[in-house]
């Protein structure tokens, strides 16, 4: 997975991975995703299994819950592209100094809870909502020819 998908989604020309990579480079619908090399982006997959490039971060946490870290990362995205924009020659990127200095509030842990138990269903009917979009568009885009050259009408 490149950037390019990150954005606009897996296609006939995505790359395909060898199945022998190591499993910290399989991502999953789900997962949160940090592009810190030139479009700079944070997402949520929902595009199936796949494999990350170098450019990508899969970004998890033993301690802090995923609706957490996705949030405060969608937060500080303006200001990494800020840092990335200082520094740009042929393309902006994050390095792992701009991520180590990188400061935010932590909640307290009873707050972190509460808001991940308002926020996960959200993201998990979020992503729901993206593979249904993704159907919808696989379908239009199956039928769309047939209804442009006659084969199919519509009464």
């Amino acid at each position: 997975i490149k950037i390019k998908e990150m954005g606009d989604g897996v296609s006939a020309n995505t790359e395909k991975a060898r199945p022998d990579i190591p499993n910290d480079a399989i991502i999953e619908d789900g997962d949160v995703l940090f592009s810190w090399s030139a479009t700079l982006d944070v997402k949520i997959w929902s595009q199936g299994k796949g494999a990350l490039n170098q450019h990508i971060f899969k970004v998890t946490s033993d301690k802090y819950p995923k609706t957490f870290y996705y949030f405060e990362l969608l937060a500080y995205l303006a200001h990494f592209k800020m840092m990335a924009e200082k520094r740009k020659t042929t393309m902006g990127h994050i390095t792992q100094d701009h991520l180590k200095q990188s400061r935010i509030c932590i909640p307290p842990s009873d707050l972190l809870v509460r808001a991940h138990a308002q926020l996960e269903p959200i993201l998990k009917k979020n992503l729901v909502h993206e593979k249904e979009n993704q159907q919808l568009a696989q379908l239009r885009d199956w039928l769309l020819p047939m209804l442009m050259n006659g084969q199919v009408t519509v009464a």
